[in-house]
């Protein structure tokens, strides 16, 4: 049993704060990060509220004309995210969301824990396990930054409220008011959850019943909250709005797919992003499988039974409805534990604490794994067109913007209204045909023409994937490329605007592979022309990954490391969680004969490099302990960026394997490597052939072969 009068009394108390506290703090000590770029769009739109002082109606960052009227349903979301960012920054961005994740997680515990009661470890673990789920579940769209957090808190508070404390019912009614003008079209949710619980009291009044008096005593707290959905500036102008979705945006806009039966049953611990599906999907599996248990055992309360039913028919909707579906079901399982009181036995605090801390610091650890390497505080600029925008802003003289959506709310929140731009993802504003012309237009040069001729956009702006589409835009030859960063590519009308082009104009770099660009194998003057234009740039942006990494490879490539150094370090300080700005000065460090700096700093790039980026690094790794003679971990770094059993593994690196490996004392090893080598070399490279047969034979001798 538990100590009486200690802190132990609630053995899950401990590992819940730890819990809780540790991933808010994950979420408060992250950068915000451009998942997509809604953030900006929301915070140029309270930028909107705050100076106009009035709501938009047009979207007035457009030279399109919206088909409908726009009801701006999150007008409050806007007005709180630029008043917070008014007085601190992304800083507290990123604290505020901290707090509302916080919130919604610390209410789902206290839900739990007020059914299954006190004295019980089993439970406690029980209670602390569906917490992290919860909170694991929810973590991944909490990072958004979004209205749907403040919608999340909302149906737990609600939950909460309701069940727990019916005595606070009246504040319902405030609390919806808000819940509407912070994200109204969620108001149909919480219709469902008002009418859950009414039915409790309005099925037994139709059927001559007695009514329980909690039903009583929420009726008009409840009825009042329905009326909270026209309390709105857009009155009943949101009545229609979720029912109103634009035609086939759910083809290209993930969260508005349909959800299919078989994503639900998915679960995956690798890779770690799997994990938060994952726990989503249990919750749901369990949660279904729950009701169904609680109505066979005649425990399935009416409200329950009508959110199950409501929660069934938004979850195939599209997966964003899956957060909803374990939100309004949160009842259920504290149903269960209520039920579960009664029969599981109790065990000791002695195993539920350390099994409770130990499930704690897990979650933590798979929280981290998901967040990933941390980008700049306190905002990380890798997936945003950073550089374009402070190109725009400085050397730009304004105009149109032809622009893919995605970026488009970044670049209304630094460039409007010098600039007015093609449109963003508030998909609600323009037409289906607009947003089929946005999506496609850099990979067909018919409808960028179309979209040319008919709008005049004096400047372009592509992602740098989709600039790869090099005939798409050539056959817009007045279009020059004139600047370049990690997410975009940037091009100007030399007819609208001659001097900015003539100034600009990128005649050496590609528009993407810039990075990858093989700078030694280029002629002196085609470096020098690279080198010139990311100066050119970098004068302009010079915090920008792309072009401090060509500025370093040409350096390096010149034979002038020590000039490399300062954009290694750029890319380090601006991008820490790209493993390029450790490779290159690793790559700079041993052209400069610092072996030992080199293989920390390519150990240091190892821990930020993905799968496909790690093997380069293995052998940078690998060439430093060469020069430092230490073989042995020559072969064993070299080993793992080389499999000598792949077709694509060329002779040269199977020879460089054997000859490590033979160094290592691994003679056998060695020799078979050197036989893979010689085997795989055509007999057109016959000084090749000879090096190898040569150390072949050495090898062969020495170890009596």
């Amino acid at each position: 049993m538990v100590p009486e009068n200690s802190w132990f009394r609630s053995v899950t108390g401990l590992p819940v704060f730890l819990l809780l506290a540790g991933m808010a703090a994950c979420m408060a000590y992250w950068p915000i990060i451009a998942y997509d770029h809604d953030l900006f769009y929301h915070l140029a739109g309270g930028r909107y509220i705050f100076e106009h002082l009035r709501l938009p109606d047009t979207p007035y960052f457009s030279y399109l004309t919206s088909p409908e009227a726009w009801v701006d349903y999150y007008w409050l979301h806007q007005v709180i995210l630029y008043g917070l960012f008014k007085m601190g920054g992304y800083e507290i961005l990123a604290v505020g969301r901290a707090v509302l994740f916080g919130a919604t997680a610390w209410i789902v515990y206290r839900y739990l824990k007020a059914q299954a009661g006190e004295g019980n470890g089993t439970l406690g673990l029980l209670v602390l396990a569906l917490t992290a789920a919860y909170a694991g579940a929810v973590l991944p769209r909490d990072l958004l930054l979004r209205p749907h957090a403040y919608s999340y808190l909302g149906i737990v508070l609600f939950q909460f409220i309701i069940n727990q404390k019916p005595r606070a019912a009246w504040w319902l009614p405030v609390a919806a008011v808000f819940w509407m003008n912070l994200h109204g079209v969620e108001y149909p949710v919480m219709l469902l959850l008002c009418g859950a619980y009414l039915a409790e009291y309005f099925v037994p009044k139709i059927f001559k019943r007695p009514v329980p008096a909690q039903a009583r005593e929420l009726r008009w707290p409840l009825i009042l909250c329905m009326y909270a959905v026209l309390a709105t500036p857009a009155g009943t102008g949101l009545l229609l709005k979720p029912f109103s979705a634009p035609l086939f945006h759910e083809l290209v806009i993930g969260e508005l797919k349909a959800t299919r039966l078989s994503e639900l049953v998915v679960f995956s611990l690798y890779p770690v992003g799997n994990v938060m599906v994952s726990l989503s999907n249990l919750l749901i599996v369990f949660l279904t499988i729950g009701s169904v248990f609680l109505l066979t055992v005649r425990r399935l309360r009416l409200s329950r039974a009508i959110l199950l039913v409501g929660g069934l028919l938004l979850l195939p909707q599209s997966r964003r409805f899956t957060y909803e579906y374990v939100l309004l079901l949160l009842p259920v399982a504290g149903d269960l534990l209520a039920y579960g009181s009664r029969k599981f036995r109790d065990v000791s605090w002695k195993i539920v604490l350390p099994a409770g801390l130990a499930l704690s610091v897990a979650m933590l650890l798979v929280t981290a794994a998901y967040m990933g390497p941390r980008g700049k505080y306190p905002l990380a600029n890798s997936n945003i067109p950073v550089g374009v925008c402070e190109f725009l802003q400085k050397e730009g003289p304004g105009g149109r913007i032809l622009n893919e959506p995605n970026s488009g709310g970044y670049l209304v929140w630094k460039l409007h209204p010098k600039y007015s731009l093609f449109m963003d993802m508030e998909t609600m504003l323009f037409s289906s045909f607009d947003f089929f012309l946005s999506h496609n237009f850099s990979q067909d040069k018919t409808l960028l023409k179309y979209l040319v001729d008919r709008y005049s956009p004096a400047f372009i702006m592509t992602t740098v994937q989709e600039a790869g589409s090099k005939e798409t835009f050539e056959s817009q030859k007045h279009f020059i490329p004139v600047f370049i960063d990690e997410y975009a590519v940037l091009f100007a009308d030399s007819r609208q605007n001659p001097a900015l082009v003539e100034k600009y104009a990128l005649r050496h770099l590609a528009l993407n592979g810039n990075i990858s660009a093989d700078y030694q194998a280029m002629t002196p003057e085609q470096r020098a022309g690279a080198l010139a234009e990311s100066l050119r740039m970098l004068a302009v942006h010079p915090t920008g990954l792309t072009t401090n990494a060509v500025a370093a490879k040409v350096f390096m490539a010149d034979g002038k490391a020590q000039q490399a150094m300062p954009h290694a370090d750029a890319i380090i300080e601006n991008h820490p969680e790209s493993f390029l700005g450790y490779t290159l000065k690793a790559q700079a460090a041993f052209e400069l004969g610092n072996y030992d700096t080199a293989v920390d700093l390519n150990r240091k790039a190892l821990t930020f490099a993905s799968v496909a980026e790690a093997p380069s690094v293995r052998k940078n790794l690998y060439a430093a302990y060469v020069r430092l003679e230490n073989y042995p971990k020559a072969y064993e770094t070299l080993k793992e960026a080389v499999n000598p059993m792949s077709i694509l593994t060329p002779a040269k690196d199977l020879y460089d394997l054997g000859l490590v490996a033979a160094s290592s004392g691994r003679g056998k090893e060695g020799l078979l490597l050197l036989d893979m080598a010689l085997a795989k070399s055509p007999p057109e490279n016959a000084e090749f052939i000879a090096k190898a047969r040569e150390l072949r034979d050495k090898l062969a001798k020495a170890i009596g072969r």
